[in-house]
């Protein structure tokens, strides 16, 4: 049981992870020609996701204040839609403690403006 709700917790931590991916690409990505298709991203200094509500989600309780922190890197091609790349998580309750460990990897390239 104990190991279900830690693989619930994580896909739901990988789920925020597309999220800021997504969100915080734009701000590190250098501004490029429209020619250029083929991008990259590295998160070098780990990426801070914080709970600002408790909330439950699939039966698993996230409590607020909770964080996610993240490390990776990967790339895209805009034209092909091709991506891969892929990093660590690391979740930690509101006290500091460390809740889950594990790894996240880049499936899909929703869009990209």
């Amino acid at each position: 049981m104990k190991r279900v709700e830690e693989t619930t917790k994580l896909k739901l931590i990988l789920a925020t992870i597309v999220v800021l991916v997504t969100m915080i690409a734009p701000a590190v990505l250098p501004h490029v020609s429209a020619q250029s298709t083929s991008f990259s991203f590295n998160l070098i200094t780990p990426n801070v996701s914080k709970a600002l509500a408790t909330i439950t989600v699939q039966g698993v309780t996230i409590l607020k204040g909770s964080t996610a922190r993240l490390t990776g890197s990967g790339i895209f091609d805009t034209s092909s839609k091709a991506v891969s790349g892929g990093g660590s998580v690391t979740g930690f309750s509101p006290t500091g403690s460390v809740d889950v460990r594990g790894t996240w990897v880049v499936t899909d390239l929703v869009s990209f403006n």
